[in-house]
């Protein structure tokens, strides 16, 4: 049974965390948190995948938590991009030289 002094601590927690998820830091952490769960979801074997839950983060992320979501996927899905660039290039210059 919670006493008096832990039921303080965990209201004090609440609200803690209560301020956080409406200040920007708390939706920038959720959007962020967002994105690498959608992606490690995304990364199961497909037997193991739930896709519903990784297009739900997504339409969360993209949606309501932008702030966190959009810059941290840019971010990881910006290396993808350079390393598709650099074999898109590669292909075109090996059809140019044959």
């Amino acid at each position: 049974m919670a006493t008096k002094q832990s039921k303080k601590v965990e209201n004090s927690e609440k609200e803690i965390a209560l301020e956080l998820f409406h200040n920007m830091r708390g939706k920038y952490i959720i959007g962020q948190a967002l994105y690498y769960a959608q992606k490690y979801l995304m990364d199961m074997p497909v037997e193991k995948r739930e896709v519903s839950n990784a297009e739900d983060m997504q339409l969360l992320g993209n949606n309501l938590f932008q702030l966190g979501y959009l810059p941290t996927k840019m971010l990881n899905e910006e290396l993808n991009y350079d390393s598709l660039l650099k074999s898109v290039e590669k292909k075109q210059n090996n059809k140019l030289k044959s």
